[in-house]
C-alpha cells in the first residue's frame, strides 16, 4: 500500500535558504560605507569649489581695487569754489589751476579724504581743473567751466627769471598787475608799474649786474592785492667778450675778461672747434688772442667760460674774407 505521505515528500530535496541573517547585516554595512564614502568625495568637491570660489573673488575684490580712482567733487557757493576728494586708499596729492595758469599743489597727508577750500572765482568765464592723485599712482581729473561778473582773484602773481647780464624778470598775473618792486643786494633797485589797458597783465624788465656776484629780490603784486616774491636769487657775472676785425677781415681780434677767473675759452670757425683750458683759472681774469678766418664767407663762435661752469657767455658773428 502507498504511503501519502511517501507521495508528499517524493518532490526531492529542499534546497537550503539563501535567507542568512548574518550575511545580510554585512552587505547593508559595505552599502552604508560605500555610500559613504560617495557622500564625503561629493563634500569635498563641493568644498574645493567653494574654496576656489572664495580666493577667485577675492583675487577679483583686489584687481578692483586697483583699478578705482579718487572722487573728485567740487561745489561753489558764493564766487568761492570747495575741492572735496574722496577715495579708498590714502591721497598722495591734489593739484588745481584756471585755464592754463600756475598749477596749486596740495600734498596729502596719508588719510582718504581732503577738502581745499576758499578758490575764488576768477571774472568771466574760466575753466577750473583738478587732478587727484593717490599713492598707487592712480589719477582721476575734473574739468569745468565757471562763470563769474566781478569773480574773487586770489591767485598770485607768476615771476620769472632769466639769468644772464642783464638779468631779464618777467611778471605776469591772469587778471592785472599793479606792480613790481627789485631789490639788489639789500637795497632797493626800482619799482616798476604796470601799464594800463590791456597790457596790464605783464611786466618785463632789463636789471644789469654790477659786482661779480649778486643777490636780489623780486616782488609782485597784482590789483587785487594778491603778492609774490621770488628771493635771494644769486646771480654770477658773465664774462665779457670783445670781437673786432681789420677792415678786410683779414685778422679778427678777440678779447675776453672775467673777475671770476677764466676756465676755459673755445671758438667754432666754420664748424671746427679749437678751444684753451686754463690750469690756474681764478688768476686768469684776462685772455685775447687772433683768429684768421678761411677765405670766402666764414661764421664765428666765441665762448669763455668762469669758474663756475654754469656762468658763461656767447658772442657769434660772420664776415666774408677775400684775400
Amino acid at each position: 500500500m502507498i504511503n501519502l505521505n511517501q507521495i508528499l515528500d517524493h518532490s526531492g530535496p529542499k534546497k537550503k535558504s539563501n535567507n542568512n541573517p548574518t550575511r545580510n547585516v554585512g552587505d547593508i554595512r559595505k552599502i552604508i560605507k560605500v555610500f559613504a564614502i560617495i557622500i564625503l568625495a561629493f563634500g569635498v568637491v563641493l568644498i574645493g569649489d567653494g574654496a576656489y570660489a572664495v580666493l577667485n573673488s577675492g583675487k577679483n575684490k583686489k584687481t578692483e581695487e586697483k583699478i578705482t580712482e579718487p572722487l573728485i567733487t567740487v561745489t561753489n557757493i558764493d564766487d568761492r569754489l570747495t575741492i572735496d576728494v574722496t577715495h579708498d586708499k590714502a591721497i598722495e596729492k591734489v593739484t588745481y589751476q584756471w585755464d592754463d595758469s600756475k598749477i596749486t599743489e596740495t600734498k596729502g597727508v596719508g588719510k582718504n579724504e581732503m577738502r581745499i577750500n576758499g578758490i575764488g572765482l576768477l571774472p568771466d568765464t574760466h575753466t577750473f581743473k583738478v587732478t587727484a592723485i593717490d599713492i598707487n599712482g592712480v589719477e582721476s581729473y575734473f574739468e569745468e567751466e565757471y562763470y563769474s561778473e566781478d569773480g574773487v582773484d586770489t591767485i598770485p602773481p607768476v615771476i620769472d627769471i632769466i639769468t644772464g647780464n642783464p638779468v631779464k624778470i618777467i611778471a605776469t598775473d591772469e587778471t592785472a598787475l599793479s606792480f613790481i618792486t627789485i631789490t639788489v643786494d639789500g637795497q632797493e633797485e626800482k619799482t616798476i608799474y604796470a601799464s594800463e589797458g590791456d597790457n596790464n597783465k605783464k611786466i618785463e624788465y632789463e636789471l644789469d649786474i654790477v659786482s661779480d656776484e649778486s643777490e636780489f629780490t623780486v616782488s609782485a603784486v597784482d590789483t587785487s592785492n594778491n603778492p609774490a616774491t621770488r628771493s635771494n636769487v644769486k646771480v654770477l657775472k658773465k664774462p665779457k667778450i670783445e670781437l673786432s676785425a681789420e677792415d678786410d677781415y683779414s685778422t679778427i681780434y678777440v678779447k675776453i675778461s672775467s673777475d671770476l677767473g677764466l676756465k676755459r675759452v673755445q671758438y667754432t670757425l666754420n664748424g671746427k672747434e679749437y678751444a684753451n683750458d686754463f690750469d690756474n683759472p681764478e688768476e686768469v681774469t684776462y685772455c685775447e688772442f687772433t683768429i684768421t678766418p678761411d677765405s670766402g664767407y666764414n661764421e664765428l663762435v666765441v665762448k669763455a667760460f668762469t669758474t663756475n661752469d654754469d656762468v658763461y657767455d656767447e658772442q657769434s658773428g660772420s664776415c666774408t674774407y677775400n684775400p
